[in-house]
């Protein structure tokens, strides 16, 4: 059968299953422009592969038993801080985001420049938080900042402001939805604070992440 999809080309390769008896391609006179791969076996799930070098992999999982969908190779990456990061007042600086917790894809730097770079086009959800250590901070108003930077430059700027002058955490986080090329176009996050003085980020990775997932 010929794909036509012109992402993949080439020929899509059926000859390893019988379709009479694990599934079929159906076309349904009722509605013509519509076809169905059905899988006639119960509970059997329907496994779509690639060759990617000489190497089989798993890209779209149909299951039987559920009819969930999963994408094992959709890039995906969360890395986190757990040390202290000091932060100059009024200064730009990038985190160091520099423990992954997964890497689908490896296309995020985690020892050198602390960047996503991914290799294909799409639409991304990019989430990051940080959190600055409990400090007393000059006024209520002083404000610490989280940002989505595409290319070195500010894409999606979150804040949050100190409450009290008395010793506290701030906290801010920020999402958005990033188009990447893939062709060289990456992601970083930078915070930002103008407290007057040094600052550290506490290291916690359960409040200090930075996450993005490939949407389409």
């Amino acid at each position: 059968m010929e794909d036509t999809t012109p992402q993949l080309g080439g020929t899509l390769d059926c000859q390893e299953y019988d379709l009479d008896d694990v599934g079929d391609i159906i076309h349904d006179d009722a509605t013509a422009s519509d076809w169905y791969l059905k899988n006639q076996d119960q509970d059997k799930s329907i496994v779509f592969t690639v060759n990617d070098g000489g190497t089989e992999r798993s890209t779209i999982i149909i299951h039987g038993d559920s009819g969930a969908v999963s994408m094992p190779r959709q890039s995906t990456f969360k890395a986190t801080r757990n040390s202290d990061q000091t932060i100059a007042t009024s200064t730009w600086t990038k985190v160091q985001f520099n423990t992954e917790q997964w890497d689908t894809l490896g296309e995020y730097d985690n020892s050198v420049n602390y960047r996503f770079t991914p290799t294909h086009a799409g639409y991304y959800q990019v989430n990051a938080a940080i959190i600055f250590e409990a400090i007393a901070w000059p006024a209520a108003n002083v404000a610490g900042f989280v940002a989505i930077y595409k290319n070195g430059t500010y894409y999606s700027i979150g804040k949050d402001t100190a409450e009290t002058t008395t010793a506290h955490n701030v906290n801010p986080r920020v999402s958005d939805i990033v188009y990447l090329n893939g062709a060289g176009d990456y992601i970083e996050i930078y915070i930002y604070h103008n407290r007057g003085g040094n600052t550290a980020i506490a290291g916690s990775a359960y409040y200090n992440y930075f996450s993005v997932h490939k949407l389409s």
